[in-house]
């Protein structure tokens, strides 16, 4: 598969469900529920509940896990190559997945910019923390 340090991809995961924790907590979240229809958002918006929580790490440990293949697989070691890579999968497999669903959705589009914006920052430190901690 590729893959050279579990722990980097745990790591790696455990920080970018960390960064979500931060994008639509205290960055984001009043924009981001008005957008949604939430009508609970800001400060006084209640905690997830842990099957949610479980699961936006599980997706965040598949995510690194195919990161971390995918790089290790390719032979990418150096950072800057990391950081490309990861943006194409972005652009290329997330970007355009939201951008079609957001099509669709009708939702405002601060929404979209919000969650592949969280994806974005989310795949680059993946692929830093991967990178650094081969």
């Amino acid at each position: 598969m590729g893959i050279s340090n579990w722990l980097a991809v745990v790591v790696s995961a455990l920080a970018v469900f960390t960064i979500g924790w931060l994008w639509y907590g205290p960055l984001f979240s009043k924009p981001w529920a008005s957008g949604m229809g939430f009508s609970n958002s800001g400060s006084d918006a209640t905690m997830p509940p842990p099957t949610m929580l479980f699961l936006s790490y599980l997706m965040s440990f598949f995510l690194a896990t195919a990161l971390a293949s995918i790089l290790g697989t390719a032979g990418i070691t150096e950072i800057g190559a990391a950081m490309q890579a990861a943006f194409m999968l972005w652009l290329g497999i997330v970007a355009t997945t939201y951008t079609l669903n957001q099509i669709y959705d009708n939702r405002p589009w601060r929404v979209w910019a919000i969650n592949i914006g969280y994806h974005l920052v989310g795949m680059l430190v993946m692929a830093l923390i991967l990178t650094l901690w081969p």
